[in-house]
């Protein structure tokens, strides 16, 4: 029998840890957690705002962020 077969019981039963015990917490107190009028605004998940063309900036060839990175040879 090789290691692999022999290490695929301990995974099985650590696979089942990691996942079982998050979901009997969930099944046992599905009501925890705060309740969506309870939250403050700023919890709220809103969309975030989409870039216009006007806001994203510019760079010429020898202004780019990445051409300070690179150095110059002087």
């Amino acid at each position: 029998m090789s290691w692999f077969w022999l290490n695929v019981p301990a995974a099985a039963v650590f696979f089942a840890a990691w996942s079982g015990i998050p979901l009997y917490m969930v099944l046992r107190h599905p009501s925890w957690g705060a309740e969506p009028a309870d939250c403050d605004e700023r919890a709220i998940v809103k969309p975030a705002p989409v870039a216009q063309p006007a806001d994203v900036a510019q760079f010429d060839d020898d202004s780019s962020p990445s051409a300070s990175l690179v150095g110059s040879a002087s």
